[in-house]
């Protein structure tokens, strides 16, 4: 009987906030690329943070980021690693990844935008990937994004719209993605999918207590 209460609670649970969940793009802070710059994936690998608005919490699906990359590149495909992290606070730094929450290697796909940047020498690339498992996170907290694409010292990780805003840093570390950080100048181009889970109201609680104290008469 208990492994029965257990799926109505959970049926129950999916049934109440199925209507109320929002699937799609759950970050965009960093507004478009802006084809005037980025960061290398050469010595070093780069995060950028992000907060997703809102009340409850979120399930990131997948990622999303721009680069360029040369007209005449060679290689077609490259190993990427990704990596979410909480936040941390360094005394001389300020806000900076702290521990690692997932890291893992993407299979990606890459599509040219059509976007020539550099003199025409650099093409647009919009790369996109699942995440090996969903991640759930707090909406409201700040959380750290990187990728690093392994042997790509000609590739650039593209910046954004919102790189002239000094008051939103990216942060620069070792390219084994394990710190330690340091600020640096400007935000990147990427953005995340996934479903909005709404705080839950009291009509759905109040339900849900029902339908549990109506199994446990009928246990009687």
């Amino acid at each position: 009987m208990k492994h029965i209460t257990k799926i109505f609670a959970a049926s129950l649970l999916a049934f109440l906030f199925a209507g109320n969940a929002w699937s799609g793009i759950i970050y965009d802070g960093n507004d478009n690329p802006n084809q005037q710059g980025g960061v290398n994936f050469g010595d070093f690998a780069y995060a950028d943070d992000f907060i997703i608005g809102g009340e409850g919490s979120a399930v990131i699906n997948d990622a999303h980021f721009y680069t360029l990359e040369p007209i005449e590149s060679s290689v077609a495909e490259r190993t990427v690693y990704y990596a979410f992290y909480d936040n941390a606070v360094d005394p001389q730094v300020g806000d900076v990844p702290g521990d690692i929450l997932a890291l893992n290697i993407a299979s990606y796909s890459k599509a040219p935008t059509g976007v020539l940047a550099f003199g025409d020498q650099y093409v647009e690339y919009e790369y996109s990937f699942d995440l090996v498992d969903d991640l759930l996170v707090d909406r409201g907290s700040r959380y750290w994004f990187t990728v690093y694409i392994v042997n790509a010292t000609d590739i650039f990780w593209e910046t954004a719209n919102s790189t002239l805003d000094p008051n939103t840093p990216a942060a620069r570390g070792p390219r084994q993605l394990n710190g330690p950080w340091a600020h640096t100048r400007g935000d990147l181009a990427f953005y995340l999918t996934g479903n909005l889970i709404p705080v839950p109201g009291p009509l759905p609680l109040l339900l849900l207590g029902g339908g549990l104290l109506a199994l446990r008469l009928r246990r009687r």
